[in-house]
């Protein structure tokens, strides 16, 4: 090929000379002087390229399905190779170590750690189960204290339910953990300051702290209308009281009732009018917008408006104009008040936190709720963090359209920006530098104790959160995953994690159309991020087995088969339902959290790290996806 392209380059300039030459000749009347021929290529020389030689893999010996398994709960069909990758998986297991966590919500258990006495009922309680860390939430969502703080307001209700100013539930829960022998760790909501159903928290008293959150005004009108058109509501699903706008309907199973006086549009993914209908014949009418598409519905003089200005077969025009409001303002962010993880006053008051914790309390670690992230991929677009990012970036940003562009078609993915890629590894980069601040915090004060955190088990929908749980060398089959982003990572930092594997079915086996929506794919897959750099813990939400104490089982067998323990969310469910018991058997023989053992640990690091420099690394990681929202 090289000398075809460079005959290519000679031949044609000498064909054109010499034709330019027979012209000239021919005006002239001269007969042209004979040229030499063009060189001939050289005849190419073919080598074969020496044969391939590779050292034999070294296949690492995997666990057995009894190993795997708790014997006194059910067995069930696990996937024995891909449970047993990892070091720390092959660590835990062959040594019996299991981190076995019950969570105690700050608020929802108010009831349960208002005096002395239940304290100590309870700590026997978690004792007799089988547990052997208790993290306790001592500054919920809401962003109050239920210890004394400097820097917090103290809890002294909740829904009905006392708190005693006078009474301090830490310290006696610490004195009682350790009495018991367990592990106690404290939780904080780290960037969530404020509960929008109460309207309680310092991200209302200190409202230049709330997140500011990038969302659009969007329009649509008939073609050719010299008019505005009409406003779409910006909640999704949701029928707006403004008579005026549109709702916009990505989901029609929302509408399964008669809207008297409504006017239905049914749009393609390119603004097209499929089909209308009367919203007095919803619910007898079956909707079903193509992917993509959409469902207009206006009541009122929004309905009005696309009775008789739309038509089926026109293509609605779709505008948006960019807006920027505090997250209190954005009804689809429910319940917490976020701040702005860019703002030095909000990342100082939770470092204050942290420091005043693990000075003032014998605790056995601190861990960081999934809180420990921004609200969106659409948050934080305030000042502060604008100046910050073109900082990073180093130059003026077009805001926000270097970023990205909320496009102006309902149920369409964003328009990316230039610098898309840079905004996911600035918002990374901050979170994961605050967690390395506030991990030399804690070990500067409590050298043994642990650092961890709770994250959604699904990575995939992380990136729009700010958070990379993953370890720094972990690689998958995510578009977001680029060289620059995979350093972020911050699973290195800590002495555990815990992921929300908040699903129902229990194996891969059993869901083979969503495998990763399973415990056992969710643990997976929260395994295979971290990569060896820390001990993983499959979170089950209890709420999910009301009287149902077989599937729990299950389910926690298939969370200590995929990863190296378990964590029980939360107490006032395993109360509510009675769930005790089911813990008893499954933790039947003690065990220790292999996150107790540092040496252990680094251990694992090391062994990991040699592999790696020995390319014995694991296989490619199956591309299943998690459900959305998941632990979130």
């Amino acid at each position: 090929m090289l000398s075809n392209r460079f005959n290519a380059k000679i031949l044609l300039p000498s064909l054109l000379l010499i034709l330019s030459c027979s012209a000239a000749y021919a005006q002239k009347g001269e007969t042209p002087v004979d040229l030499p021929p063009p060189p001939t290529a050289p005849e190419a020389v073919i080598t074969m390229p020496p044969p391939l030689t590779v050292t034999p893999p070294t296949t690492a010996t995997l666990a057995t399905a009894s190993d795997l398994m708790i014997p006194t709960l059910p067995t069930i069909p696990i996937d024995v190779s891909t449970d047993s990758i990892g070091v720390g998986q092959q660590f835990a297991h062959a040594k019996g170590f299991q981190g076995r966590v019950i969570w105690i919500d700050g608020t929802a258990n108010v009831a349960s750690i208002n005096t002395a006495e239940k304290i100590k009922t309870l700590v026997a309680q978690i004792k007799k189960a089988g547990f052997n860390i208790i993290v306790f939430d001592v500054k919920p969502i809401v962003g109050f204290t239920l210890y004394p703080s400097r820097y917090a307001q103290k809890l002294t209700e909740w829904r009905g339910a006392d708190l005693p100013i006078d009474f301090d539930p830490l310290n006696v829960m610490v004195q009682e953990a350790h009495a018991a022998g367990l592990q106690i760790v404290t939780n904080m909501s780290t960037f969530g300051e404020g509960h929008k159903y109460f309207g309680l928290g310092l991200g209302y008293t200190n409202p230049s702290w709330q997140t500011i959150m990038y969302t659009a005004r969007r329009t649509v009108k008939a073609p050719g209308d010299t008019a505005p058109g009409v406003t779409i509501n910006p909640a999704t699903n949701t029928l707006s009281k403004d008579v005026s706008q549109v709702a916009l309907y990505t989901d029609s199973s929302s509408l399964k009732n008669p809207i008297s006086g409504a006017f239905v549009d049914v749009m393609n993914f390119d603004g097209r009018v499929l089909a209308q209908v009367d919203g007095g014949a919803l619910g007898t009418v079956q909707i079903n917008p193509p992917p993509l598409g959409a469902v207009l519905v206006g009541s009122s003089t929004a309905g009005d408006y696309l009775r008789e200005k739309t038509h089926v077969g026109d293509i609605l025009e779709y505008s948006s104009i960019p807006s920027y409001l505090p997250v209190t303002q954005i009804p689809d962010q429910k319940i917490t008040v976020f701040v702005n993880p860019n703002d030095p006053a909000v990342q100082q008051h939770e470092l204050d936190i942290v420091r005043e914790i693990v000075t003032n309390y014998p605790v056995d670690g601190m861990i960081f709720d999934d809180r420990m992230r921004y609200a969106a991929l659409n948050a934080d677009f305030s000042d502060i963090t604008r100046s910050q990012f073109e900082a990073y970036v180093g130059h003026k940003v077009n805001w926000p359209n270097d970023v990205f562009q909320i496009n102006p078609f309902p149920n369409q993915d964003i328009i990316k920006g230039p610098d898309y890629d840079a905004w996911l590894v600035f918002r990374t980069l901050t979170i994961r530098n605050w967690l390395a601040q506030a991990r030399t915090i804690v070990k500067t004060i409590r050298p043994q104790a642990t650092v961890s955190v709770y994250v959604g088990s699904w990575y995939g929908e992380y990136a729009a959160n700010g958070s990379n749980w993953a370890a720094d060398d972990f690689t998958g089959p995510f578009p977001f995953l680029t060289a620059a982003y995979q350093k972020t990572g911050f699973a290195g930092l800590l002495d555990w994690m815990t992921t929300g594997c908040y699903y129902t079915q229990a194996t891969m086996a059993e869901s083979i159309a969503s495998p990763g929506a399973t415990v056992e794919g969710a643990g997976v897959l929260s395994n295979r991020a971290v990569n060896d750099s820390t001990w993983v813990y499959a979170g089950l939400y209890a709420d999910m087995f009301p009287n149902d104490p077989e599937t729990l089982k299950r389910c926690i067998q298939a969370a200590l088969a995929s990863t190296q323990g378990v964590m029980v969310f939360d107490l006032s469910q395993v109360n509510q339902y009675n769930l005790w018991s089911v813990f008893q058997e499954a933790f039947a023989t003690a065990a220790e959290p292999p996150s107790a053992v540092p040496a252990l640990t680094e251990s694992m690091r090391q062994v990991h790290a040699t592999q790696k420099l020995t390319g014995n690394t694991p296989p490619p990681l199956a591309p299943n996806q998690g459900q959305t929202g998941t632990g979130l």
